[in-house]
């Protein structure tokens, strides 16, 4: 029995490595396996080598005690299980070399992260990679300062930082932008001025504020739009900034985006004309809809928030400071959210939105000539009939059925029938005006009388 099971443990080696114990037994008879057979076996040694224990250990190198009681024939096992316990550490090196990534920070040695890329087997540097960026947007922002270079737009003479008195004390100047802009949503800027110019007579600081009646200052900001919540935000905004900021304004962004009725848009704008700071770009409707239209964004966006992440990851830094205010007035002079100027626009040909409205444009312009042709045809068709008045009667030169089949207007036709008409009375002799011409009469109706 133990020279049957030697044999077979040596032709299925395999066998040992579900076996956890030396001795089992199996249908009521005792099993043992002898020491030959564990000589033998390569997998038959004192400590088992998985694979998971060779990816763990940084060194690869597991030391494997013989066991004592094998003797000679148990340490030639061992030295035969450490050869391939060496050989699969190998491998599994071999394997897993590709596997090193670079952004990965050690603890032992911190460096810098640097991030990469594998393509094709390749390991790109994703740090040293380029950008997206529009592909004409330089010529695009060079054309849009020549066409601003006159600075005569709406925004230029009526922005938050040009309505707001300059002269006051620096925390009173700064409420009164954020006051300008908060009154400058949903509302064209010459309302905003108005207004701003009515709060400055009334007094417009902190302390006059809240003491003003919300009635009463609905009435100085009218008509700017949502006037009622306006001032649902103004007031809680002042007594926000009397408790908290010691009369004056935050200056970050987190925490001025944190006061009613204020917005990254405004919170940026604020930064930039209040602190004199450039932390984002502040876009409104008007960079919204120039960016889209130029194809400044990789995809097209629908809220402002999106377009001002999508502008800060590829516009240098450089232009953050100018951006709004020179698209602002760009959009409200040339590019306009309804009937666009594209064809005064330096732009027309490196813009998408330019090319397809002037690519209409030129098919409504071929429209209105052929239709003006159709009336040149018409006036000299009104120069060939000549008519002659010989006093009651008309009398028409050319044949008329011969030229209805050159033109194609029909108002022009109830007047020749009226002319026809006119003939044939001047022939007849019999004096008729137009209105006395018998028309069928409408049958009346029989309708009896209720009693």
């Amino acid at each position: 029995m133990e020279g049957s099971l030697a044999e077979l443990i040596k032709h299925f080696p395999f066998m040992l490595e579900t076996v956890p114990i030396l001795a089992y037994e199996t249908a009521g008879q005792h099993i043992i396996v002898t020491s030959d057979a564990m000589n033998t076996s390569p997998y038959f040694s004192s400590s088992k080598v998985t694979r998971t224990k060779l990816m763990t250990n940084q060194e690869n190198e597991i030391k494997i005690e013989p066991n004592s009681a094998q003797g000679s024939s148990s340490s030639q096992c061992v030295s035969h299980s450490q050869a391939r316990t060496a050989s699969l550490a190998s491998k599994v090196l071999r394997k897993r070399q590709h596997i090193k990534i670079k952004d990965e920070v050690e603890t032992d040695n911190v460096c810098n992260v640097e991030s990469t890329k594998e393509e094709n087997g390749k390991v790109l540097d994703l740090k040293n990679e380029k950008k997206w960026e529009p592909e004409m947007w330089r010529d695009q922002l060079a054309n849009i300062n020549s066409m601003r270079k006159f600075r005569d737009a709406p925004v230029d003479t009526m922005g938050c930082d040009v309505i707001c008195d300059e002269k006051a004390a620096p925390e009173v100047y700064r409420y009164q932008v954020l006051l300008s802009l908060m009154l400058s949503s949903q509302t064209k800027d010459q309302v905003t001025s108005a207004a701003m110019a009515r709060l400055r007579e009334h007094g417009c600081n902190i302390d006059n504020i809240l003491a003003t009646s919300d009635q009463r200052l609905g009435e100085l900001i009218f008509p700017v739009g949502f006037g009622k919540r306006k001032v649902d935000f103004i007031k809680r905004t002042s007594m926000i900034l009397k408790e908290e900021y010691g009369k004056d304004i935050p200056d970050t962004v987190e925490k001025l985006c944190k006061l009613p009725g204020v917005g990254p848009k405004m919170a940026y704008l604020v930064m930039k004309c209040a602190w004199n700071q450039v932390d984002g770009i502040g876009v409104d409707t008007h960079v919204h809809r120039i960016s889209n239209r130029l194809g400044w964004v990789k995809k097209p966006t629908k809220q402002p928030e999106d377009t001002r992440k999508a502008l800060e990851a590829w516009l240098p830094r450089e232009h953050w400071n100018d951006i709004n205010h020179l698209l602002v007035g760009f959009g409200q002079q040339t590019c306009r959210p309804v009937g666009p100027k594209c064809g005064q626009c330096l732009n027309v040909n490196i813009c998408p939105t330019g090319r397809s409205n002037t690519r209409y444009q030129k098919v409504k312009k071929e429209v209105k000539k052929e239709q003006s042709t159709d009336c040149v045809k018409m006036e000299q068709f009104s120069e060939d009939v000549k008519i002659e008045q010989h006093g009651v009667g008309v009398k028409v030169a050319h044949s008329i059925q011969a030229v209805k089949t050159e033109t194609a207007d029909e108002e022009f036709w109830p007047a020749i029938k009226k002319d026809q008409v006119k003939m044939e009375q001047s022939r007849d002799g019999k004096e008729r005006s137009e209105n006395s011409v018998s028309q069928p009469k409408k049958p009346k109706r029989n309708v009896k009388k209720e009693k």
